[in-house]
């Protein structure tokens, strides 16, 4: 489960929306602090797990095939 860079990618995603609507709310700062302290390490963990193991799922170029059209 920690592997799915899937998992990771909606983890994060809602674990982010979750932070700004508290925010907006204007909760406790401590909350905040912690939600705030603990964002760049989750974003660096769903980086990670895309990198190392997501799947390219599209056909390969070639060598002399320029990737934009």
């Amino acid at each position: 489960m920690l592997k799915n860079p899937t998992f990771s990618i909606w983890l994060v995603s809602i674990y982010l929306l979750v932070h700004l609507a508290l925010l907006s709310t204007g909760l406790t700062v401590p909350i905040m602090l912690i939600s705030l302290i603990l964002s760049p390490f989750l974003v660096i963990w769903m980086v990670f797990t895309i990198l190392k193991y997501g799947k390219y799922k599209s056909r390969k170029l070639s060598y002399n095939e320029p990737d934009i059209l």
